[in-house]
């Protein structure tokens, strides 16, 4: 069997941002527009990007791992006061990995539309001829989705490149994906501590989940903040402790130029 893994580390530092309105952005950013089914995908599909491998077979690694996903890893937290603000970073190294299906092959999904943005492109799969709304977007009318109580949701976000923003959606579902796992996490340690009347909190998140039948359920655009957010969601009692080694890596997140996975046989 052969593995393909990939593990990362983030170090973010949270700043504010001024507040914007569309008057703030180019008038041609104004204008763009993305086809409905980006921003709010029909159940029974699927949107892969050609960032890191060929559009299908990215959808593929996505359809597979909707369905089964194992997310192993650790997430520290580092919360300080600086100045008078408070401040923290974050660094994690966690792996997405799906199992492979034996009922469905690449070649079994249908492209049922696609878009280009600037050298990036997404398109819309399904095993079945799904209707979808074609129905040109702007980014500037997608709101956030209604929350239903039956599941657990999580929200990633990431700053939007102006002319590429499919960028931003690329990360931004990853990330919604690791919030997910958060509200779901296998063991958590937090220390605190004051100092010179100064608070810090170090706190370590360490997992291995098994995720099944993901949804990928509204991307919409943040206006006042630039940037890109995806919503997604899992039923309640869909998480639980990872107990299967028979799983693949699933290429999430998907970094600009380029970004590919090393091929590793276990040992």
């Amino acid at each position: 069997m052969t593995i393909l893994r990939n593990s990362w580390c983030l170090i973010l530092l949270c700043i504010t941002l001024p507040q914007a309105s569309i008057e703030n952005y180019p008038p041609w950013f104004q204008r763009r527009t993305f086809p409905r089914w980006f921003f709010e995908p029909p159940a029974k599909t699927v949107v892969g990007f050609d960032s890191a491998k060929p559009l299908r077979d990215d959808a593929y690694d996505r359809f597979c791992s909707f369905i089964t996903m194992r997310t192993t890893g650790f997430l520290r937290v580092h919360q300080y006061e600086h100045l008078g603000q408070l401040l923290f970073t974050d660094e994690d190294s966690i792996s997405f990995l799906y199992v492979p299906r034996t009922d469905v092959d690449t070649s079994d999904l249908i492209l049922l539309d696609s878009l280009k943005s600037a050298v990036s492109m997404a398109g819309i799969f399904s095993t079945d001829s799904v209707a979808i709304d074609t129905t040109p977007l702007s980014l500037f009318e997608t709101v956030a989705p209604p929350k239903d109580p039956n599941y657990i949701y999580g929200t990633g976000v990431s700053r939007v490149n102006l002319y590429n923003p499919l960028w931003g959606w690329m990360k931004a579902e990853s990330r919604a994906i690791r919030n997910l796992m958060e509200q779901s996490v296998f063991s958590l340690y937090t220390l605190e501590r004051s100092k010179d009347g100064r608070m810090e909190r170090a706190s370590w998140y360490d997992f291995d989940l098994r995720v099944e039948n993901l949804e990928i359920v509204r991307r919409w655009f943040c206006a006042e903040s630039g940037n890109a957010a995806v919503a997604v969601r899992v039923r309640k009692g869909s998480i639980s402790p990872w107990k299967s080694e028979n799983a693949f890596q699933l290429p999430l997140p998907l970094k600009p130029y380029g970004y590919m996975l090393h091929e590793i046989s276990p040992h």
